[in-house]
């Protein structure tokens, strides 16, 4: 509490003799306690005089930045349109909403709306028990049981991988790959050692988003210039759904169908995490360790969603035309309660219908700031590749009054970062 007033003493009468000599130090004691008193008051009120001024400018720092709004992106289609062309569609509105973002075009942060079909796969047991072992393989390192260690290290890499992609931890993914390198040097089983080395390096970079083989930066070659998982290698997906994502590494890479796989011929070698997604399904995902000059081959498994019937299929059975279309009222309270349920800000939903002559009907509807907006339909090319930017351009343009080439929409994940893993 600041000071308002020192408090004042009043004077006394005259003495005489050792009383006076006595009340005289008395006095003086007194005097200089006032002093110090008085000295520690005014400091004290100098330091509240100055905490008085600084709080205006303690008011006027600048607000946090406002939180980015997320935005999900559904696409479905209708009588015959392939699944195929739909998940182009989606993946390219998709890049189109992360390219504004990134380069500051159009406000919205792209929320990942098949994570929410995730229910009742999301249980973290696997990764509490990944945490236990590795936490157990810890102490033994500390008391020198090294083969203790390399056992619960295999254990935490058996419980991590059980959960993916369901799972997420990638710090503690790296560490578990990391100290089983270390265990096994401390086991002198240099050969593997520096397998496991290059193995945690590899995932390292992947999961940050570098690009091109391991050898190809100086630091590296003397030690993992030689191992399996320097150079390329090739990967190759399959599906049992059509119109699926494939994302490599965090990142949307491509398309697969139950007939038309996922080929990257010219993956870098070394671990990557691999996952396929598709509206109204349970993830599918694993890692997988490429060697260099090999083809690896997998096939995807997803299983409906278990609120498939409850948040899928009613966005995919509405009806756009007849006497059983919705009321614009009941489909403004339709979107907003899904996107309350989505937990997003924003939600374009997209429906493809085959039109004549090789055309595809093109219609979307746009909730955002808690209003469903006017409905957009256009027509496009459905014989042509790419027939389908000329719709997204026109939809964009209709969205946010500015123009966005679909062609230069790329992923724009930061690909550049700086790798941090730990030098041998």
């Amino acid at each position: 509490m600041c000071p308002h007033a020192l408090a004042r003493g009043a004077g006394g009468g005259r003495l005489s003799g050792a009383r006076a000599a006595s009340r005289g130090a008395s006095a003086r004691a007194l005097s200089l306690s006032l002093s110090l008193s008085l000295s520690l008051s005014l400091l004290l009120s100098l330091a509240c005089a100055l905490l008085l001024a600084l709080a205006p400018l303690g008011a006027s720092r600048a607000a946090p930045a406002p939180k980015k709004p997320r935005v999900g992106v559904m696409v479905f289609a209708r009588d015959g349109v392939p699944e195929r062309l739909r998940a182009q569609v989606e993946r390219k509105l998709r890049d189109m909403v992360q390219f504004a973002d990134a380069s500051g075009a159009a406000p919205g942060r792209l929320y990942p709306l098949e994570l929410f079909f995730d229910v009742g796969e999301l249980s973290k047991a696997n990764l509490h028990t990944a945490e236990r072992h590795f936490n157990e393989a810890q102490r033994a390192l500390e008391a020198g049981e090294s083969e203790e260690a390399k056992e619960q290290l295999f254990r935490a890499r058996r419980f991590y991988l059980k959960g993916v992609p369901f799972v997420r931890d990638e710090a503690l993914l790296q560490s578990i790959f990391y100290f089983d390198y270390i265990t096994h040097k401390n086991l002198k089983i240099e050969k593997k050692a520096r397998e496991l080395y290059c193995q945690y390096v590899s995932l390292s970079r992947n999961l940050t988003g570098s690009v091109g083989p391991i050898e190809q930066y100086d630091a590296l070659v003397d030690i993992c210039g030689e191992s399996p998982i320097s150079g390329t290698a090739e990967l190759s997906l399959t599906a049992d759904v059509d119109g699926a994502h494939v994302f490599v590494n965090n990142t949307a890479v491509g398309v697969v169908d139950r007939t038309t796989p996922y080929i990257a011929p010219f993956m870098s070698a070394g671990v990557h995490l691999v996952e396929v997604r598709k509206l109204g399904y349970a993830r599918w995902g694993t890692l997988i360790t490429l060697e260099n000059g090999k083809s690896k081959k997998f096939k995807a498994t997803l299983k409906r969603a278990k609120n498939y019937d409850q948040d899928f299929a009613p966005f995919d059975r509405m009806p756009l035309r007849g006497p059983e279309v919705y009321s614009d009222t009941y489909l403004a309270e339709f979107f907003y309660e899904a996107s309350f349920n989505f937990g997003i800000d924003a939600l374009l939903a997209v429906y493809l219908e085959p039109a004549s002559g090789g055309q595809v009907r093109f219609t979307a509807f746009s909730f955002r700031r808690e209003a469903l907006e006017p409905r957009f339909e256009v027509l496009f090319n459905g014989q042509e590749p790419t027939g389908y930017y000329a719709a997204l351009s026109a939809y964009w343009r209709s969205l946010y009054q500015a123009d966005l080439d679909p062609a230069s929409a790329r992923d724009t994940q930061a690909r550049w970062q700086p790798t941090l893993f730990k030098v041998e």
